[in-house]
Order: C-alpha cells, then structure tokens, then sequence
C-alpha cells in the first residue's frame, strides 16, 4: 500500500544521497551519473531540467513510496526550507559532542575547531573536510528532532574581510602551506612590490619638483608613464 507521501525534489535528491541502489536507479533512468551538489544546487534555484525532475519523480513514484526503509529516509531529510547545510554551523555543532568529533576524525584527519572554523568562514575546506561535515549533518543532524532543533539554533558568523593583508602575513601564510601561493596570494604579493615602487617614484619626483634636484630624468619619466597607461588599461579591462 502506498504511503502519502508529498512529492519535493530537494527531499528526494536527499534521499538518493543517502542510497546507493537509488543513485543507480538515478543513473539508470537519466544516463549521467548521480552528482549530488549539482542536483542540489539546480533544486535551490530552480533550474533542474524536465529531464532530472521527470526522473526523480519517476523514483519517487516507483520505489521510495513503496518501501517503508526509503519511505522512512525520505520522510526525515532535509526538505530545503527548514535546514541548510552550512559548514560554519556543522563545526560547531560538532565541536560541543565528543562523539561527533570521533566521527569526523574516522573520515578527515584530526577536528581542530578553530582552523576548521578559519577555513569554513573563508571557504577554504578541503573537499575531504566537507565531504566529512556534510556526511555528519546529513546522517546526524537532520535525522534527529533534538539534534535539528539544536543545529537550527546556531549562529553562522563569517570573518570579516581584513581591509589589509600584510606582506609578513603573506609570506607566514604562504609557508604555512608548504611554500605554495594561492592565485590571490601571488596577486597580493606583487601588488606590495608595486606599492613599494609607486612610493618611491613619487618620492623622486616630490623631491626634484620641490628640490630641483633630478633623480628622475625626462627618459624615466616618459618610461613610467607608458607603463603606468598600459598598466591602467589592463586593469579597467579586468575591472
């Protein structure tokens, strides 16, 4: 006999994530592989094709209302309005249990609250790292009426973005990492070596406009501004 159950396409991705022999079933009826951030993703803003939503009916209709196991999966996960999964809320969820500490650290290498919470606040979790917290707010968190209600009262509060990253940061931060720049790293650094540049070319030439002096000659000065139009335009074109 059928359970009345309501159809909601967030709730039914979650509860192929939470299957194996429905993400085959998925893959069987749609030809693609069951990529779940991708499925979520779409669901959240409303852009799954009429092929995805045809097929994630087709396995609502023809398996989870007939099997009281999916039935029952189904009718716990998350269904998009209630919760979200954020990592931010997760960690410290997670870093008030013991236990859940247990569970991370079986999948992701030890749970060290504050860089985690450092790496959550500027996106910067390994693919590991989620995958770990996602397993535990998926299995764990919304699963439980407590656990949920405990989860919904957490606050996530990002780290301001610094107005200034120093070049002594910089360079600590780079070889925290094992020498290895990020893109906006390398950016950075360059940016401080041009800073230094601009100083001291506006120093010269304060100095030989009020001093007389010529530190820089006409040849210089024509050099930097050809560098500094090319430089400009470059950069408009970025921003």
């Amino acid at each position: 006999m059928a359970i009345a159950l309501k159809f909601n396409t967030i709730k039914i991705i979650n509860t192929i994530q939470k299957d194996g022999l429905l993400q085959k079933l998925y893959k069987a009826k749609s030809s693609t592989t069951y990529q779940y951030r991708k499925l979520i993703a779409a669901a959240e803003a409303g852009t799954l094709t009429d092929k995805q939503v045809e097929v994630l009916k087709h396995i609502f209709n023809e398996t989870v209302k007939f099997s009281d196991l999916h039935s029952t999966i189904y009718t716990n996960v998350d269904d998009g309005y209630g919760m979200n999964f954020n990592p931010i809320k997760v960690i410290k969820f997670i870093h008030d249990d013991s236990l859940f500490k247990k569970l991370y650290e079986a999948t992701a290498g030890t749970f060290q609250y504050r860089k985690l919470l450092d790496a959550a606040k500027t996106e910067t979790l390994t693919a590991e790292q989620v995958e770990a917290l996602e397993n535990i707010y998926q299995n764990i968190i919304i699963v439980s009426p407590e656990r949920s209600f405990k989860y919904s009262k957490l606050k996530e509060v990002r780290r301001k973005t610094p107005i200034r990253y120093g070049k002594k940061q910089l360079e600590a931060d780079i070889a925290n990492a094992g020498g290895n720049a990020t893109p906006s790293q390398s950016t950075l650094l360059l940016l401080a070596e041009l800073e230094t540049l601009k100083n001291t070319i506006a120093y010269r030439a304060i100095q030989d406009h009020y001093k007389g002096t010529n530190k820089l000659s006409d040849d210089n000065h024509q050099k930097i501004q050809e560098a500094v139009r090319s430089f400009n335009t470059t950069l408009i074109e970025i921003l």
